[in-house]
Parts: C-alpha cells; sequence; structure tokens
C-alpha cells in the first residue's frame, strides 16, 4: 500500500478508506473489477482504470482532503490568472512540479490565504519575485511579502558595452604572463 489511502495494483492506483492507510491488503482483481480487502472483509471495489487515472472513492478520502475537491488544476491555475500573471506562472509550476497535481494543492490554497491578507498586486510582485529567483515554497512568499520585498524596484541587467577601451595603464597583455 501506498502512503495515501490508495493501492496500487498493476501500475494503477485505487483507494481504500483512510483508516486502513497503511495496512496490508489483499487485492482480488477479476474482469473490469478490482476488489480490495482487509482482514478478509471487503473494503473496496473499483471498475478497473488505466495508469495515471486513480481510482477515487470520495468517501474514502480524509476529512482534509475532502473539503479541498472541489480544486482541481484548471481551477487553481483560473484563479491565479484572476489574481495576475506571475501568481498563474507560479501556481502553474507548482502544479507541474509534482507527479501528482494534487501533493501541490497545499501550497496553492496558501497562496489563497495570503490573498486574503494581501493585496492582488502585492501578491502578484511578490509571486514574480519567487518565480524570477526559483523560490516555490509558500513560507518564501508569505517572506517576501512580511519583509516588504516585493516593494523593491527591479533592475534590468544592464548590458555590457559592445567596446571596452583596450590601453589603459592597468591592462597588460598575454605577454606579461610567459
Amino acid at each position: 500500500m501506498n502512503i495515501d489511502y490508495h493501492v496500487e495494483y498493476n501500475k494503477c492506483l485505487y483507494s481504500v478508506p483512510c483508516a486502513c492507510r497503511g495496512e496490508r491488503v489483499d487485492v482480488h482483481a477479476s474482469g473490469n473489477l478490482v476488489s480490495i480487502y482487509f482482514r478478509n472483509e471487503l473494503i473496496a471495489r473499483h471498475k478497473r482504470t488505466r495508469p495515471g487515472r486513480p481510482a477515487t472513492e470520495p468517501a474514502h478520502m480524509p476529512e482534509a482532503h475532502r473539503r479541498h475537491e472541489k480544486w482541481n488544476p484548471q481551477s487553481l491555475r483560473r484563479w491565479g490568472k484572476g489574481v495576475g500573471e506571475e501568481v498563474y506562472r507560479w501556481v502553474d509550476a507548482q502544479l507541474e512540479s509534482r507527479d501528482h497535481p494534487e501533493q501541490a494543492y497545499r501550497a496553492c490554497l496558501g497562496l489563497m490565504g495570503l490573498a486574503r491578507e494581501y493585496p492582488a498586486r502585492r501578491l502578484n510582485d511578490a509571486c514574480g519575485a519567487a518565480n524570477r529567483n526559483g523560490l516555490m515554497s509558500i513560507k518564501q512568499i508569505r517572506e517576501i511579502l512580511k519583509n516588504g520585498k516585493d516593494k523593491l524596484p527591479l533592475f534590468e541587467e544592464e548590458e555590457p558595452d559592445a567596446f571596452l577601451p583596450q590601453d589603459h595603464k592597468n591592462i597588460r597583455g598575454p605577454e606579461v604572463f610567459r
């Protein structure tokens, strides 16, 4: 059994009641059904699925997951886009960086919590700073906001001069190093 409330069978995931998480279970598959037993008692039955499409019964989910069941990657991205382009980029990076997008929900919902505390412009600027610096944790964005780093002006990198003077008393050529 996986660390969550799913059992892997034939490279597919099937949910079991969260109370059975971490327990040893027996899986019986026949035709298009997968039946899961705990101590010889049927605890779950699912239609067969294919890899990448977990079969999850909402009643098997822990309470915390059921509360967030209404969220999905599309709705989180839509929310991010509504706040600002940098928020969208940060949310999208969270969802794409995980094996399962659900693993990014906590960070994305944490960002929503910050949206209740800070104006959209500040949150967008903080996410912009996080995106530019590869910062992926909600704690880092909270620190940016708390310390007002989102209010600092951006300094564009200046392009180096195309031509630098080649004759100066402190410039030595390769002959000095022979």
